[in-house]
């Protein structure tokens, strides 16, 4: 004997909206993936074209770019545990006799008051063992002295 349409249906439903729930959530997951890749790279092309604007700039005023994506190895304890870590720089330029790291910004972060912009400045100076770095704005092609004087 066949069972009736009305009689499995309504034991099959809650299988059904589970899966459809499922099926939703990864369908979810797989669209919010695709999305983080694409932003990250779109930001990645913006950083790229401003350290590429910045090089320019650089040259133009008779600076010359030594490293690109200047990369240190540092160490911290965490609970007494050592740690490593990398910092990178985006630029070592040599500026007439001096070698300087310069960070190249766009858009809001290209603010050096910036909590964020500010800090990561100031680890550069006291990882690199320089008082001075500079912070090149790509959208108004503008370069900042920044100076971290001792004890300030």
């Amino acid at each position: 004997m066949r069972p009736e349409l009305g009689t499995w249906v309504p034991a099959l439903l809650p299988a059904i909206v589970v899966a459809a729930l499922g099926l939703a959530a990864w369908l979810a997951l797989v669209v919010r993936r695709w999305w983080k890749a694409r932003v990250l790279h779109a930001r990645m092309a913006v950083a790229a074209d401003g350290e590429r604007l910045a090089e320019e700039w650089l040259a133009a005023q008779g600076h010359r770019v030594l490293t690109r994506q200047l990369t240190k190895r540092c160490v911290m304890h965490v609970d007494g545990r050592r740690a490593e870590y990398d910092i990178r720089a985006d630029l070592l330029v040599q500026m007439g006799d001096e070698r300087v790291i310069v960070e190249v910004k766009t858009g809001e972060a290209a603010d050096p008051r910036l909590p964020a912009t500010r800090r990561q400045l100031r680890e550069y100076a006291a990882v690199f063992g320089v008082e001075t770095v500079y912070l090149f704005d790509a959208g108004a092609m503008r370069l900042f002295r920044i100076e971290f004087p001792d004890g300030d």
